[in-house]
């Protein structure tokens, strides 16, 4: 699911589509920046302490999101799906059926 989905997916469920523009944009950047969050939580979770340390020195040598990605593919296997699997549970917390 890549963000314009999310986006979207968000808008329909939340039924903010009668609201202005201005507050759309608002609602969507504060759930994207808690959603961004869970999604930090859930990885600094799965890399454990040595890889947390690892992570850091890769961010600090400012590597490039290219190398970031590389180094979480590496360390957490499916890293993409355990990404996805925080946004589906994510919304689904948010948003009662």
């Amino acid at each position: 699911m890549n963000e314009e989905q999310v986006k979207e997916n968000l808008m329909n469920k939340l039924s903010l589509t009668g609201l202005s523009e201005e507050k759309q944009a608002m609602i969507i950047g504060d759930i994207a920046e808690a959603l961004l969050k869970a999604i930090f939580l859930e990885t600094m979770n799965k890399l454990g302490e040595d890889g947390r340390a690892e992570y850091e020195k890769l961010i600090e040598s400012g590597a490039f999101p290219e190398e970031i990605e590389k180094f979480l593919d590496l360390k957490i296997g499916g890293y993409p799906v355990m990404v996805e699997k925080v946004i589906v549970d994510f919304i689904e917390d948010i948003i009662p059926n």
